[in-house]
């Protein structure tokens, strides 16, 4: 699984994830200032699902009839870089279908949408 963090996720919880075997680039590595629409350009192009904050990407993804490799919106508050950390681990030993699909990962669930 290959994942691609928003500029907003903050890089003490991407190197955990490096950490902990995950393939995970930040927005920022490869081009700063990137529009939403290059993002998820980007992320569909090199195969990986987008982690971000952004609420806009939810939108984009659910007006967009193209595929995407998937998306993991956090809705919580990013009270520490741990609890990040902990809890997009959480989901990922949960979950490992995300094709097409838009993640919502709350404080205490998370919950799926089919996207297209």
């Amino acid at each position: 699984m290959r994942f691609l963090a928003n500029e907003n996720i903050p890089l003490k919880v991407i190197n955990e994830l490096k950490d902990n075997g995950y393939d995970i680039l930040r927005v920022d590595e490869l081009k700063r200032g990137m529009s939403d629409v290059e993002v998820l350009e980007l992320a569909t192009k090199e195969e990986r699902v987008l982690i971000t904050f952004d609420k806009d990407f939810g939108e984009i993804a659910v007006k967009t009839k193209r595929a995407i490799n998937g998306i993991i919106l956090l809705r919580m508050r990013p009270e520490s870089a741990d609890f990040i950390k902990h809890r997009l681990l959480s989901l990922l030993k949960e979950t490992q279908q995300f094709q097409n699909k838009l993640i919502i990962l709350a404080e205490d669930r998370f919950r799926e949408r089919t996207l297209k």
